[in-house]
């Protein structure tokens, strides 16, 4: 009865889920959106001088980004919080090509994350990866 309903559509979300991932596409829910960008990666750079002037972003990598794998974080004086995105084959590629010297004019997106909430850069970072 309920059991058997309950599986039943358990298993038709996650084979949707399955087919939107195989076809590269973003899933929310029930809606696959056809053509999104999906990264291996991505890097949150912030200056760490003013870090406490955004506590949204602080509180995104306290307790957000150990949820979201391949999230790197990196300090550099001077700069406003920004989320970027790399073309990259995998996460090892990421690794050994692009983190290093975080050279961030290889991003194929960025994101400005200041105003956002830690919530808002959660959501972004997991309709991207």
């Amino acid at each position: 009865g309920a059991m058997r309903w309950a599986v039943a559509v358990l298993l038709v979300a996650l084979a949707a889920a399955a087919v939107c991932q195989a076809e590269s596409v973003a899933c929310d829910g029930d809606d696959c959106v056809a053509g999104a960008k999906r990264y291996p990666a991505a890097l949150l750079e912030v200056c760490g001088c003013n870090l406490e002037e955004y506590p949204e972003v602080k509180r995104f990598m306290r307790d957000y980004s150990l949820r979201v794998p391949n999230v790197y974080s990196t300090l550099r004086d001077g700069v406003q919080p920004t989320l970027y995105f790399f073309d990259a084959a995998d996460v090892d590629d990421f690794e050994l090509r692009i983190l290093p010297d975080s050279d961030v004019s290889l991003a194929a997106e960025s994101f400005p994350v200041e105003n956002m909430t830690s919530e808002e850069i959660f959501q972004l970072v997991a309709s991207k990866l």
